[in-house]
């Protein structure tokens, strides 16, 4: 069962957020050979703050497993945190643009970036050294919140931005960037919530899942990932580590992931 609704974590989406590409992380790669981009954009406080929005319009947030834990998914949407004051006096967000809940008409840009939680490295719970100096990272993965916003009856307009960052709108990518100081709980649904991958799982779906099915989830992944260091974080076999990251990657799986062959030998130790 999806959620019907939720509440706003952090003030702006990041304009200069990256991909995490680092091969000691599970996480995929940003592929940016289908990205369009646009062209640069004229200051909303000269002529757009008057354009009418979308019907339906798209955020995209990343947050670690504490962070989702305490999100209300039933509430209004507000920024969750208190305004910067620029040297004009106006209010702003952490990176100078204009205050508010920032939001796109590019549903995909939220699914590709801003919702995606591959693109972030969690909290580390060891690292497994190899040979020749290699390292294997074991991290806690991220997860996105896509939400989708009805803008009828809502305040929603386009946002000015700081020079700094002008040529820098809606991450690059076609379509325009919307800002609101608060959006009704009614006005939004939850669309996407996406557990992100780790060395031992992939990125998973939770969307049809409740709050409580989710964080069940994800504690029984972090479960696997703190055994996986427990049992070969100071003394893994040589015959690992002798395989290549990715082969020895796979190879964790098997042992350690969902179902892995580490569990089925105490499964069967307990039966005997």
């Amino acid at each position: 069962m999806a959620f019907s609704s939720g509440k706003s974590y952090n003030n702006s989406m990041n304009r200069y957020e990256q991909a995490e590409t680092d091969l000691d992380s599970s996480a995929g790669q940003w592929d940016m050979s289908d990205v369009a981009f646009a062209g640069d954009k004229v200051d909303a406080e000269q002529n757009d703050e008057n354009e009418k929005p979308p019907k339906y319009l798209f955020r995209g947030i990343t947050v670690p497993f504490e962070t989702f834990s305490d999100l209300d998914l039933d509430g209004d949407l507000v920024p969750n945190e208190p305004p910067a004051i620029d040297e004009r006096g106006r209010e702003t967000v952490e990176d100078g643009n204009e205050y508010g809940i920032y939001m796109t008409d590019n549903e995909q840009m939220t699914k590709d970036v801003y919702g995606n939680p591959d693109h972030k490295t969690g909290k580390e719970i060891g690292t497994i050294p190899l040979l020749f100096g290699d390292k294997i990272k074991i991290t806690e993965p991220y997860i996105g919140v896509i939400y989708k916003i009805d803008t009828e009856d809502t305040d929603v307009h386009r946002p000015w931005i700081s020079d700094a960052l002008k040529g820098h709108f809606n991450n690059g990518y076609q379509g325009e960037e919307w800002v609101s100081l608060h959006l009704p709980k009614d006005s939004y649904e939850v669309s996407s919530i996406t557990i992100g991958s780790d060395i031992l799982h992939d990125k998973e779906d939770c969307t049809d899942k409740t709050k409580e099915e989710i964080e069940k989830r994800y504690a029984k992944r972090k479960e696997h990932l703190e055994r996986l260091y427990s049992d070969l974080g100071q003394s893994m076999p040589k015959e690992l580590k002798s395989l290549t990251p990715f082969i020895l990657k796979r190879r964790l799986k098997e042992l350690y992931g969902d179902d892995g062959l580490a569990y089925k030998e105490e499964t069967d130790a307990e039966n005997e």
